[in-house]
C-alpha cells in the first residue's frame, strides 16, 4: 500500500509539537527544507502545533483526512506538484501566507470550525456583554483578566485570514469554502479600516443578520418589529377612537370627509 511513497504517516496521532525538520530528505544551501519525494499523511491527527514553514514539496503531497487541532503553518511553503487537503480538518488556525502553489491544491470536503450565526453572536455580542457586566459588578478587574474571561466564553473559530483563495485553492474542489473564506476576509478587512462608529455598526450588522449571512436571524428580527409595532399601536389607539363626546365625533367626521375626497368611483 505504501509503495512509491518516500514518507508515509498513516493513522498517526501526534501529541507533541512537530516540525518538518523531523522528516528532512534534502536541504538547500539556504537551510530550507526540500521534500524531494512523494509525501502522504493520510488520516494523521496533529494535536499540537505543526510547522511546514518554507518547506518545498517537489512531488505530490497528500494531507487527506488529516486533522490539525491547533496551529498549522504552511507559510512560504512551495508546492511544485499537486497537493491535496481533501477532507482535512483545520480546527484552530491555518496559515498559507506567501505559500507558492504551481498547481492549486485540492480542498474537497475540508472541514473547519466556521463562524456560524450562533458562534458569531456568542463571540461578538454575548461574550463581550457578559465581560462588561461582570466588570461593572466586580470593579478593579485588570484588562488581562477581562481578556482571559472573554477568551473562555468564546467559541473557537478557524482563522482563515491567511489563505489566498486565488492561488492556494483549486476553487472548483470546494466553491463553498472559497466563498466562506472570501466573505470572512472581506468583513475582517472592512472592520480593520476603522472609522467613527465602524465597530458599533459592525455589532448591529452582526446582531441583526450575521453580517448579511443569516436570513433566519433577519426574519426573526423582522417578526419582532412587526409584533412590537402592532402591540404598541394596540395600546395607543388613535385620537378619534380614544376621544369621547363632540371631539371624537368631529374627528371621525373629518376623517370621513377626507375619505370622501380620495374615493375614486369605478
Amino acid at each position: 500500500m505504501c509503495e512509491g511513497w518516500d514518507i508515509h504517516i498513516q493513522y498517526a496521532v501526534i501529541d507533541g509539537a512537530i516540525d518538518i525538520s523531523a522528516t528532512v530528505l534534502e536541504r538547500d544551501d539556504k537551510g530550507k527544507y526540500i521534500i524531494a519525494g512523494r509525501v502522504a499523511f493520510w488520516e494523521a491527527t496533529f494535536n499540537r502545533c505543526v510547522s511546514f514553514k518554507e518547506a518545498s514539496f517537489n512531488q505530490f503531497v497528500s494531507f487527506s483526512n488529516v486533522i490539525f487541532n491547533q496551529y498549522a503553518d504552511f507559510s512560504g511553503a512551495i508546492f511544485n506538484r499537486v497537493g491535496s487537503f481533501g477532507m482535512a480538518g483545520f480546527n484552530q488556525y491555518v496559515n498559507f501566507r506567501e505559500a507558492s502553489f504551481n498547481h492549486p491544491a485540492r480542498f474537497a470536503k475540508v472541514v473547519i470550525l466556521e463562524n456560524t450565526t450562533r458562534r458569531g453572536l456568542r463571540n461578538y455580542i454575548v461574550a463581550p456583554l457578559i465581560v462588561w457586566l461582570i466588570a461593572k459588578i466586580r470593579r478593579g478587574q485588570s484588562e488581562k483578566q477581562k481578556k482571559a474571561l472573554e477568551e473562555r466564553l468564546k467559541r473557537t473559530v478557524t482563522d482563515v485570514y491567511d489563505i489566498n483563495t486565488a492561488t492556494v485553492m483549486d476553487t472548483s474542489s470546494n466553491p463553498y469554502l472559497k466563498r466562506y473564506i472570501d466573505d470572512e476576509q472581506w468583513i475582517n478587512s472592512w472592520r480593520e479600516r476603522g472609522g467613527r462608529g465602524k465597530e458599533a455598526l459592525f455589532l448591529v450588522w452582526e446582531g441583526m443578520s450575521h453580517c448579511g449571512r443569516s436570513i433566519g436571524l433577519w426574519a426573526a428580527w423582522s417578526l419582532f418589529f412587526i409584533l412590537f409595532f402592532r402591540l404598541f399601536s394596540h395600546h395607543h389607539p388613535t385620537g378619534g377612537q380614544a376621544g369621547g363626546g363632540a371631539s371624537g365625533a368631529i374627528m371621525e367626521l373629518r376623517f370621513s370627509k377626507r375619505c370622501q375626497h380620495i374615493v375614486v368611483p369605478l
